[in-house]
Order: C-alpha cells, then sequence, then structure tokens
C-alpha cells in the first residue's frame, strides 16, 4: 500500500504519480494547527485512507491464488514518529519535539494508540495473532533527532508496542541510528534484526555497541552492487566481512533500485550476490 498507507488512515491525502510509489507531502498535513489534534479520529479499519483499496486488494488475491499461498494482510509499518511527521507535517513535528514536548507526547499519544486498535482489528479479522512491531523509522536519525529527543519523545512508545505486539521484527531506518543504539537495546521484548547502512552508520562503532545482542543487516549502496571491477568488488565484500567477524548479520541489498531496471541491471545484482555468497563461505570456511 506503499508508505502513504498509514498517513491516509488519518486523512493525509495521497499524492500519486506514474514516475514512483504513491507518497505523502507535508502540505497534505491534517493537524495544521495544534487545536486540529481533537478532531481527529480513531481509523475506521474498514473505511479509512486506503483501506478500501487494502481490503479490495487482498480478497482479489486470496480468491486467485492456490489455497497454499499466503496472502499478507497489509500490516501498520511505520514508526510512530514518521507517521506523527506525516499528520503534523515534518518541520512542525521537529519544531514541537524542541518547543512544546507536552503537545508533541499528545500526539505521539495519539498514533501509537490508532496502531494499537489497527493491530487489533487486523488480527481480529484475520483469526489470528502474529508479530506486526516492525518498525519503519526513516525519520528516527541523528543528526534529524538527538540521542535526547529519541529517549524522551519516540523510545517509551516504540517499547510499549513492542510490548504490544509480541517484539519488534525489525528495526529500520535509512539514516544513522548509531548513537541510537544503547537506547533501542533496552526495548522490551526482542528486536529481530536491525539495518546498518554503509552510507550512513558508522558500522564499526554500531556493532561494537550491538555487542551481539541484536542481529542486523548490511546494506551496500547502490554503487557498491552496480561496481563493475570485480578486484574492487571484492576488496569492498571482504571488508564488510572482516568488520562484521562473527556476528550474526546478512547482506541487504534492497538499495539497488533502479527506475526502469535493464537486464544488465539483473545481471550486476546477480553477480554481486553470486561474489558475496562465495566469499562469505570462504570466510567462514577460514574461521
Amino acid at each position: 500500500m506503499s508508505p502513504a498507507f498509514e498517513a491516509s488512515l488519518f486523512g493525509v491525502p495521497v499524492d500519486y504519480s506514474s514516475a514512483r510509489e504513491p507518497a505523502f507531502t507535508s502540505d497534505g498535513a491534517v493537524v495544521k494547527s495544534k487545536g486540529d489534534l481533537g478532531k481527529l479520529k480513531m481509523p475506521d479499519f474498514w473505511k479509512s485512507g486506503l483501506m478500501t483499496s487494502a481490503h479490495r486488494l487482498y480478497g482479489d488475491l486470496e480468491s486467485t491464488v492456490p489455497k497454499d499461498y499466503s496472502v499478507i494482510f497489509p500490516k501498520w509499518a511505520r514508526g510512530p514518529l514518521g507517521v506523527a511527521c506525516a499528520i503534523r507535517g515534518m518541520q512542525n513535528m521537529l519544531m514541537d519535539m524542541s518547543l512544546d514536548a507536552p503537545f508533541a507526547h499528545e500526539l505521539m499519544r495519539f498514533v501509537t494508540d490508532a496502531r494499537k486498535e489497527y493491530t487489533k482489528s487486523r488480527r481480529k479479522f484475520l483469526g489470528r495473532t502474529e508479530v506486526e512491531g516492525s518498525l519503519h523509522n526513516d525519520e528516527v536519525c541523528t543528526p534529524l533527532i538527538s540521542p535526547e529527543m529519541y529517549e524522551d519523545l519516540c523510545f517509551p512508545y516504540e517499547d510499549e508496542l513492542s510490548e504490544f505486539c509480541g517484539g519488534i521484527t525489525w528495526w529500520h531506518s535509512c539514516g544513522s541510528k548509531t548513537k541510537l543504539i544503547p537506547l533501542i537495546k533496552k526495548i522490551r521484548g526482542s528486536v529481530e534484526y536491525m539495518d546498518l547502512n554503509l552510507d550512513n552508520d558508522d558500522v564499526l562503532a554500531a556493532i561494537k555497541e550491538l555487542d551481539g545482542k541484536i542481529p542486523f543487516h548490511v546494506r551496500p549502496t547502490a554503487e557498491d552492487i552496480a561496481e563493475t571491477n570485480e578486484d574492487i568488488m571484492r576488496n569492498h565484500i571482504n571488508g564488510v566481512l572482516c568488520m562484521c567477524g562473527k556476528e550474526n548479520f546478512m547482506f541487504r541489498l534492497d538499495f539497488f533500485q533502479p527506475e526502469d531496471p535493464t537486464e544488465e541491471d539483473a545481471a550486476r545484482l546477480n553477480r554481486y550476490i553470486s561474489m558475496a555468497k562465495r566469499l562469505s563461505e570462504e570466510f567462514i570456511e577460514k574461521r
């Protein structure tokens, strides 16, 4: 349903384009003044935002695919801060966090409660309980927010959602999260894995801070993956393996997303996968 899914549930308009996935903009914020927060209602699991499309797509797929094929109904994935930024507008939300923390807490409380209600409705609709605690947290990164702001205004709600959902399956941010790891490790329940970006995170410092407590992904840049010089690619992959040592980690290659992919793009991706697999096996054998 795209990154606009959760925001749409609160009435934030979805911006469609033929060139990219559906998105939202700060112009569509529904809490333009602080008094607007009191006018918001909890999303309707059947009717709000993109829910009608979600139910229609789910029903169509369920009636089409083989019975042993599992169709996943959309999970609420974006973290509380990301949804709050969509509702309020990122600039306004960041200003609130700095100048009016009580109001920022009020908005984060509302968003967190809305996610819990959505999760209850989804479980009832599917007739089962499953871990639904992914946090897509691009807005949770330094220097956009400080570790102190994360501890006060984000961590309590992520911690609460982890307990409610049965853990965090994936703590994700495309931004730098190295300085936040001491707090992320304190989240109740388990964080199954998180990701580290070679272009944003201080990977060595992050690995040291994780101290084996949380498995992680290493995300090479698109340029790393598209490299055609095999010597450079080999040195790059071996460098990742040496940094990570004996830690529990995986290569995650979703930064490589060409807008108009070609057969050559597919070949480059397969070339990287093959080399990473071979060098990883050699690395493990040498240990």
